[in-house]
């Protein structure tokens, strides 16, 4: 069936980007015949996701559960891993899926095969089911995966609030997908489309799109619960788009069940600071510290496989116990404190101001330097050369009187 025998061509094309956050699109439009005639989806849905986040900014502001000042540290932390792919970070998936593809594959589909495009789909979410487990399971995971999890608000920004080094994990979840040959161009336009869909569930504006969608499908009252700090929240609900793994690898919880308990964002034992560095390698300089810590080589090789191979909560004292004893666990409300430094009106406008400029600028960059874009070598070296300006941009709002997070960074 033909989606422009009911909705203009013209108008179907253009909703695209909208479309993705639902996860709206069709085999006809997302089967590419090569690799480079895939879109950058991420780049397309910007101008989307700045005007969602305009928009539950406004709404959470008259409902006073918007903060200006933690949104901003989600937006650095955005655009400074949009710096880390404009360096080519974010085509280590593909790299590592494509060796595989070439070299191991026992089969290969059509790039335009609906069958391949199905599956493609179920086994890109279900890689990401696992991707994100460990990611919450094993320290090492933990130690990059903790920035998403460190607002202690949950609203659009925070689903923008990412780690620089988390891409560095992902790769090994995809190669089932590769090695029974679904094309990479199949892989690379399902798990754009997934990242996207998983952007809008970050809100408390609406917990759902109805029990039946609700059963099937991510939605905010789930994602809710995975974010919470709450006992019965910890180690729950790791799903991108179906929630059905959850329910089939038993780490479904319903926020439904638990109505009389508020839950608590962030990180267990709350957060200290809103600097950029602090955030992003906070967890590393632990397991630096530790392994350093140890008097024997033996002993460093032991806590490095702890770090690999055990949970964030885990402790020596229960050693049988991988992810730590839940009821160790420190609780959410009522003895949890928000870290929430005041911002000036200057600040905050400074602030914004640069944030809206690098953001731009990134994009920009981004979609030229891309190994994917048409432009050629000159012109992606002379963007290259551009590329401190942006560091500086971002830099700057962590640096002296007009850093917008001054008051924590004095401490």
């Amino acid at each position: 069936m033909n989606s422009s025998e009911f909705i203009p061509e013209n108008i179907w094309k253009a909703s695209f980007p909208l479309r993705c956050f639902w996860y709206l699109v069709t085999p006809e439009e997302t089967c590419f015949e090569k690799p480079e005639d895939v879109p950058d989806v991420i780049s397309q849905v910007i101008p989307v996701f700045v005007t969602f986040i305009f928009i539950e900014a406004v709404i959470c502001q008259f409902k006073g559960r918007f903060r200006f000042n933690d949104a901003l540290v989600s937006l650095a932390n955005s655009n400074l891993l949009r710096v880390f792919e404009f360096i080519g970070e974010r085509h280590l998936p593909f790299i590592v899926y494509t060796y595989f593809y070439a070299n191991f594959r026992f089969y290969t589909f059509s790039w335009d095969s609906l069958t391949a495009w199905w599956l493609a789909f179920l086994m890109n979410d279900h890689g990401y089911y696992w991707e994100h487990r460990f990611l919450h399971e094993t320290m090492v995971g933990w130690a990059a995966h903790q920035v998403h999890h460190s607002s202690q608000d949950f609203n659009l920004t925070t689903g923008i609030r990412q780690s620089l080094f988390q891409k560095f994990f992902s790769a090994p979840f995809y190669i089932p997908m590769a090695l029974i040959g679904i094309p990479p161009q199949l892989f690379m336009i399902h798990l754009g489309v997934s990242l996207v869909y998983q952007f809008w569930i970050h809100t408390e504006l609406i917990d759902g799109l109805g029990p039946i969608y609700n059963f099937l499908f991510n939605v905010p009252k789930h994602h809710q619960v995975h974010h919470g700090t709450n006992k019965f929240c910890i180690d729950k609900n790791y799903a991108g788009v179906l929630i059905i793994w959850d329910k089939i690898y038993g780490t479904f919880e319903e926020k439904d069940d638990h109505k009389d308990e508020q839950i608590a964002y962030g990180l267990l034992h709350g957060s200290e600071s809103f600097s950029f560095f602090y955030i992003q390698l906070r967890y590393y300089q632990f397991i630096f510290d530790e392994v350093l810590s140890q008097s024997t080589f033996g002993a460093k090789l032991r806590k490095i496989y702890v770090f690999l191979t055990k949970g964030p909560g885990f402790t020596e004292d229960k050693p049988d116990l991988r992810l730590g004893d839940i009821n160790d666990y420190p609780e959410g409300y009522p003895n949890y404190k928000i870290y929430n430094p005041s911002l000036s009106i200057r600040q905050s406008l400074y602030t914004l101001t640069q944030m809206t400029a690098a953001a731009y600028l990134m994009s920009f960059f981004l979609e030229r330097q891309s190994v994917y874009s048409t432009y050629d070598d000159h012109e992606k070296f002379s963007n290259a050369c551009c590329f401190p300006v942006i560091i500086f941009l971002v830099r700057k709002t962590q640096t002296e009187n007009y850093h917008v997070f001054y008051s924590c960074t004095q401490r």
